[in-house]
């Protein structure tokens, strides 16, 4: 089983490195995913109730720092602000 501390080194996602579009081939096509646990938070609002990645993620032990989406990035409450004013500090 690997250490917390090599665990998280090993998912640091700032190493130095810089990656551009040059470094993929030229019809290499780019694709995201998100899903709702991730991003709406408000995990006890709006009717909703508890999913299977709520059990997991608040049994101790499971999830090497305590996290989980009962906030997560709160799309469910700022869903008004726009693409515009988002602060997650993508610069698309």
């Amino acid at each position: 089983m690997v250490k917390k501390e090599e665990f998280l080194k090993q998912c640091q996602l700032d190493d130095g490195r810089e990656v551009s579009l040059s470094d993929f081939p030229p019809n290499f096509v780019f694709g995201v995913a998100t899903s709702a646990y991730q991003v709406e938070g408000a995990s006890n609002e709006g009717g909703r109730g508890p999913s299977i990645w709520d059990a997991f993620s608040h049994t101790a032990g499971k999830i090497i720092d305590g996290s989980n989406g009962d906030t997560a990035v709160d799309q469910y409450h700022k869903f008004k602000v726009g693409l515009g004013q988002r602060d997650e500090g993508s610069s698309w």
